[in-house]
């Protein structure tokens, strides 16, 4: 499903590896994508490849095509390679590269006092950036949708820095936002957006191409306790200096408690202080309003998200792949998962594509959140643990039956004994063989019902339904099928599948036809 294409300047592209010509392959190709960051493709060449001895560092062009999607997955440059001889005398080497964004380390910037807008501080960098290097690496601006409140900021750039650590230090770490770089027919063009990516439709849905799926819970940056502090407050000794100067505080006007408590958070982790400043607050009412207002919106409980999931695009069963900086919906019932996560990493495996695995962005939620999310989670084990042991009932039931019918089924054959079969009248000679046939299909029913494992629901020291074996396939829940194993094992399945052929016939009317049998054998 991939194409790989190398070019040095001057020169023609050439295909070093496609998936659709057996001679013309790279090994463990490897592309790691993260949102705003670089991405990377690394690779193993052989000595019989076109493409071996034809790439420079810094000089020859990359391109991953997706034959699939019709997207290319990377572009970029070789950073560098290095050669490898076998035991066997065979060579090969392993190449490194780096995408379009790398252009952005190859100037620097200059000493210079900004005031303006974040769009006109980026255009600023760029136009420098442009001025000093080769036309294939400049940019083009493109969208820009990261604002400051004000619109207006003021800052050095300093001339120790390059274009990619200004653009960080400068723009990303202090307004937030996402580099990204895009190559349109026209050139390259670069972007800096709240958020990039958009939403995709297709989904990552257990029993479908959820493989692995962890959700951890992370309380450790609650704040229970808020400790508000203002504008300092000037000290009457003229010896004082800024460091032991007082803050306002909300002492005055809360009770003559200098703090704000959250007493619902206190009961899930206890007291957990944190003081915030507001150097712009000069009255006490302002700050304890600031305060509450902060106290009662943060969310501080981290959920981090860990998903595994095939690519079904490479076999034709989803019409696109997933996409960097995308939100998918995960939908995993078990553990009460039903949201839409975002994509902020991807590993593309060139050699095994379906096998592709993601990186999911970690979510703050409220508590609200997630005293719902256990609720939820609980209701899905309860129900689970109810249908088990109403299986387990209707197991028990049919054994019961069973072992009746077949009680019945011995005393015909006592009564049988002393019968002359052989001198029976014409319409009662076929009781002997349907008596045999009857006793084949209990003795398969009865042994399809011994084997079947009876699950029981889990406690803290003995396995049952959502432990060990079983509940690693609930976690990866799907139907059981001849050759792969679901919700039960496919010996299980096969066990159950059996029942159902044998049980074709109407049960009902086995017990008709059964007892219209044993009168005829109490009549003779």
């Amino acid at each position: 499903m991939y194409r790989v294409t190398i070019q040095n300047p001057n020169q023609v592209p050439l295909t070093i590896h496609d998936s659709q010509i057996n001679n013309t392959k790279v090994s463990e190709g490897t592309i790691i994508k993260e949102v705003n960051n670089m991405g990377t493709f690394s690779f193993n060449i052989r000595l019989d490849n076109p493409g071996y001895n034809e790439m420079e560092p810094f000089q020859t062009s990359v391109k991953v095509f997706n034959i699939i999607t019709g997207r290319h997955d990377f572009i970029g440059r070789v950073l560098d390679y290095e050669e490898i001889m076998d035991r066997d005398g065979s060579l090969s080497a392993n190449y490194l590269c780096e995408d379009q964004m790398s252009y952005l380390h190859d100037t620097m910037q200059r000493h210079l006092e900004f005031r303006g807008s974040p769009l006109q501080l980026l255009t600023t960098i760029i136009n420098y950036h442009n001025a000093q290097i080769e036309d294939y690496k400049q940019f083009k601006m493109g969208r820009v949708t990261v604002t400051d409140p004000n619109d207006y900021v003021y800052m050095y750039l300093s001339a120790e820095q390059s274009t990619w650590e200004t653009i960080q230090d400068k723009l990303v770490s202090r307004l937030g936002g996402e580099i990204s770089v895009r190559e349109e027919v026209d050139g390259l063009y670069i972007d800096y957006l709240i958020e990039t990516g958009g939403t995709s439709d297709v989904e990552i849905r257990l029993a479908k191409n959820l493989v692995t799926n962890s959700k951890k819970v992370d309380l450790t940056q609650i704040v229970t306790r808020l400790k508000p502090l203002a504008e300092r407050i000037r000290s009457e000794d003229e010896d004082a200096t800024d460091a032991s100067e007082a803050r306002l505080t909300i002492e005055s006007v809360n009770g003559g408690k200098d703090y704000i408590d959250r007493a619902d958070l206190i009961k899930l982790v206890g007291i957990r202080s944190c003081s915030i400043v507001w150097d712009d607050v000069t009255l006490a009412n302002n700050l304890l309003s600031k305060g509450r207002d902060w106290i009662d919106k943060q969310k501080t409980i981290l959920q981090q998200i860990r998903v595994s999931a095939l690519d079904l695009s490479v076999i034709g069963l989803e019409y696109d792949s997933f996409r960097l900086g995308y939100y998918h919906r995960l939908i995993n019932p078990i553990m009460a998962i039903d949201e839409m996560i975002r994509v902020i990493g991807v590993q593309i495996y060139l050699d095994n594509p379906e096998s592709n695995s993601l990186t999911i962005g970690d979510k703050f939620k409220t508590l609200a959140d997630y005293n719902r999310e256990s609720m939820e989670r609980d209701t899905v084990v309860n129900r689970l643990q109810d249908r088990v042991n109403a299986q387990n009932r209707r197991i028990s039931s049919l054994s019961a039956q069973l072992g009746a019918t077949t009680e019945m089924v011995g005393l015909v054959q006592t009564s049988l004994q002393d019968v002359d079969i052989e001198n029976l009248p014409v319409e009662l000679q076929g009781i002997s063989a349907q008596l045999s046939t009857l006793q084949t299909t209990l003795g398969d029913i009865e042994q399809a019902i011994d084997t079947i494992p009876v699950y029981l629901p889990a406690s803290s020291t003995k396995d049952g339904l959502l432990t060990s074996e079983l509940y690693m396939k609930l976690q990866s829940i799907q139907l059981a099928t001849e050759s792969i194993d679901g919700l039960l094992a496919k010996e299980d399945k096969q066990k159950l599948n059996k029942i159902t052929v044998n049980q074709s016939i109407n049960l009902d009317q086995f017990m008709t036809d059964f007892l219209a049998l044993k009168d005829q054998v109490e009549n003779m």
